[in-house]
């Protein structure tokens, strides 16, 4: 599993690993969701890297992408 990371106030998509120590403490908080995006941005999952790096660029096209782990 490969999770997106994405912060609306930074304008950055971070890709993770399932096994990252940001993916294993994520929490869902009052403006960042899991599964969902809220008013700060969320996490995000997907099946690929692939399907991570065109949603970024899909959804959030002038955010920086980069790849953490």
């Amino acid at each position: 599993m490969i999770w997106v990371n994405v912060d609306k106030p930074l304008r950055t998509c971070t890709i993770h690993s399932s096994n990252c120590i940001f993916v294993i403490r994520k929490q869902e908080t009052k403006y960042k969701g899991i599964n969902k995006i809220k008013r700060d941005g969320g996490w995000i999952p997907f099946e690929s890297l692939e399907e991570a790096y065109k949603f970024c660029e899909e959804k959030f096209p002038n955010y920086k992408v980069r790849r953490h782990c």
